[in-house]
């Protein structure tokens, strides 16, 4: 386990999106403009952002029509044991953050900003849990992410609704845009704490490519509706706990070979 852990706070300035180096929260406790605007405005480690191909931060009318989930392709039986990094696992950049793809494990479907049809396995846990925080954190159309990919209940629609209140304050033109794939923090590890078929639990090791603080963030999964999904915490948070720790020891690296940037 990792040593000498520094717990923050889920509404503190790395609880709430532990893949940008400070941390702006965006799933919970969007209560004000001037937070929102610092959410929307800096994403960056050194607090700058580059907005090539950027998109407004817009809220949507309403979900967009997926397929049903019936139609999603059929996954294979997990084949990593426990401590064992993900293989078949390729990266692609999800707006500036590299995300991981497996044509076992997921995810095999998605549309727009949601990418979904996870295994029912704790691989599948992780992958949806490294997706649908990233998703939800960065995505311009994070309603849609929120509403197909969040366990339904009080705390997701508190959360959304502070959310979309505080957003149509600020000016659409401030859109998320892109995150430097340098100053971002990128997926390092992960720790699979808990697993059954209705729940897991997972914990997810960040940090950016030129070093620095290692952050922690613990996620609980719930296999809902045929797929994984996000649960946020009472306050909103999208993380269990997000705490800076000081080595990477109990967490399973991703393999080299896996094709991460």
């Amino acid at each position: 386990m990792a040593r000498n852990r520094r717990d923050r706070s889920p509404g503190s300035a790395v609880g709430g999106n532990p893949f940008t180096e400070r941390g702006f929260v965006l799933s919970g406790g969007l209560l004000g403009v001037g937070v929102l605007c610092g959410v929307l405005a800096v994403f960056t480690a050194s607090g700058g952002s580059d907005n090539s191909g950027s998109s407004a931060a817009a809220v949507t009318a309403s979900a967009p029509q997926l397929p049903p989930l019936e139609n999603c392709p059929p996954t294979a039986n997990d084949p990593n044991s426990p401590g064992e990094s993900p293989g078949n696992v390729s990266w692609s950049s999800y707006r500036g953050l590299f995300v991981p793809f497996s044509n076992t494990s997921g995810p095999l479907a998605a549309q727009g900003d949601v990418a979904r049809c996870f295994a029912h396995t704790q691989t599948g846990a992780l992958m949806a849990a490294v997706h649908i925080s990233a998703r939800y954190a960065l995505a311009p159309d994070w309603e849609a992410v929120g509403h197909y990919q969040v366990v339904a209940d009080t705390a997701r629609d508190a959360a959304m609704q502070r959310r979309a209140a505080a957003m149509r304050s600020v000016d659409p033109s401030a859109g998320t845009g892109r995150l430097d794939p340098q100053r971002v923090r990128q997926v390092t590890g992960y720790q699979v704490v808990s697993y059954t078929d209705a729940e897991a639990t997972v914990r997810i090791l960040t940090a950016t490519p030129s070093g620095g603080t290692l952050v922690s963030s613990m996620y609980s999964m719930v296999w809902a509706d045929g797929d994984w999904k996000l649960r946020l915490q009472p306050n909103g948070s999208t993380s269990m706990a997000t705490q800076e720790v000081d080595s990477p020891a109990g967490f399973t690296a991703w393999s080299q070979s896996a094709g991460q940037p």
